[in-house]
């Protein structure tokens, strides 16, 4: 969860200058076995629950997606739906 959690960050602060936090909801987790590439990208696993995004202001719950490559690889997509 930590490699989400550290892609996550470098992505957002990339994309949003006042970001400022971005956390998993552990006990939230699911976690898919997928095993198949994404593109040329191997992934092997899905990972998926809530998570907490600040910026400026409250932090809010978000859920997450995040593509995992496997053991020594990391995380290599993070991607987060606002709250309806």
């Amino acid at each position: 969860m930590r490699d989400c959690e550290k892609l996550a960050a470098v992505k957002f602060k990339r994309d949003n200058a006042a970001f400022k936090h971005f956390a998993i909801d552990r006990a939230s987790v699911e976690e898919d076995e997928f095993a198949d590439k994404v593109g040329r990208q191997f992934v092997s696993t899905v990972y998926h629950g809530k998570a907490s995004y600040q910026d400026t202001g409250a932090a809010q719950t978000v859920r997450f997606i995040c593509l995992h490559a496997g053991v020594g690889k990391g995380a290599v997509f993070v991607y987060t739906l606002l709250p309806d």
